[in-house]
């Protein structure tokens, strides 16, 4: 059976639309992640933790 053309023109328009949708939710996962990686960064800069010299110089000496 062959399809005809106003059939190949739908579905080439549903790929566009699909592939026009992954697009967009695609930014918006970028942008939520985005967001959580600032909010976890300001968290993360009020809590400062003090580490000892002890540790310190190991760190330093596996580095």
């Amino acid at each position: 059976m062959v399809a005809k053309s106003s059939d190949h023109l739908c579905l080439q328009y549903i790929v566009y639309v699909f592939i026009i949708a992954c697009f967009f939710v695609a930014n918006i996962i970028n942008t939520v992640l985005l967001l959580i990686q600032r909010i976890t960064h300001r968290v993360q800069k009020r809590r400062k933790i003090k580490v000892n010299r002890k540790w310190k110089t190991a760190i330093t000496i596996v580095f």
